[in-house]
């Protein structure tokens, strides 16, 4: 009448990955500003607000759909991790 349960071995369950997603508005030096830490995105965006999605190890910059940068999370309080292919212009960063 029913097919069999069967149990599934909890080494085969996937973990859920918490993931934190806080609006932040982008400063004029072309960085937004996480958990003590500041993290670069391309100049266009700067100014403009935005959604940081972060888990324990990364944090993604978006506006919108828009993937605007990807960052591996930072390993101290008030590091700036900025990519050369997404920095801000040069002498804007306090």
């Amino acid at each position: 009448m029913f097919s069999q349960e069967t149990l599934t071995s909890v080494t085969e369950i996937v973990p859920y990955t918490l993931t934190a997603h806080v609006p932040r508005q982008a400063g004029w030096n072309a960085t937004v500003r996480f958990d003590r830490s500041r993290y670069s995105i391309p100049p266009e965006h700067a100014g403009k607000p935005g959604l940081v999605e972060a888990d324990d190890q990364r944090i993604v910059i978006r506006t919108g759909d828009l993937v605007i940068a990807e960052h591996q999370r930072a390993a101290r309080p008030d590091s700036s991790i900025i990519l050369p292919e997404i920095s801000p212009p040069s002498g804007n960063c306090p």
